[in-house]
C-alpha cells in the first residue's frame, strides 16, 4: 500500500504524493506527484519528510502542545522538542531514545536541530 507523504526540503520546496520505498537507511526515496511523475528524493537534501492521512492538508488544525493523561503513546516513549535553523519548532513523541541506530528519525532530526531538548 503506498504511503501518502509530504517532504519538505532545506530549501524550502515542497513534493505531495505517494510513496512505496520509504526505509530507513536507505539514502534516496521516489515520490510520485499528481503533476511532476514520479520524483526521487535524496533524503539528506530533506528537513523533514511527512507521512500524511491527507495531502490537502488542513491549515486550521491545531497541533496538541501537551500529551492528555493516559495517551497510549506516551508508554515508553520521550518527548522531545528540536528547533531547526529556520526557527521552525516540532514538539514531538519519540519511541525509542536513545536511538538504537543512526538511521532512525530521532537521530535525522537531530542533525537538522540548532536545539534539542528530550525530557
Amino acid at each position: 500500500m503506498a504511503n501518502q507523504v509530504v517532504a519538505h526540503f532545506l530549501d524550502g520546496r515542497l513534493v505531495k504524493g505517494t510513496s512505496l520505498d520509504v526505509v530507513p537507511g536507505k539514502p534516496d526515496c521516489h515520490i510520485r506527484t499528481s503533476d511532476q511523475g514520479m520524483v526521487e528524493v535524496q533524503l539528506a537534501d530533506l528537513k523533514a519528510l511527512y507521512f500524511v492521512k491527507s495531502l490537502a492538508g488542513d491549515s486550521t488544525h491545531e497541533y496538541a502542545i501537551e500529551a492528555l493523561a493516559g495517551d497510549p503513546r506516551l508508554a515508553g516513549s520521550k518527548r522531545i522538542s528540536l528547533t531547526f535553523k529556520d526557527g521552525e519548532r516540532l514538539e514531538a513523541l519519540c519511541n525509542r531514545y536513545p536511538p538504537l541506530a543512526r538511521t532512525s528519525s530521532c537521530c535525522q532530526w537531530t542533525r537538522l536541530a540548532t536545539r534539542f531538548a528530550c525530557w
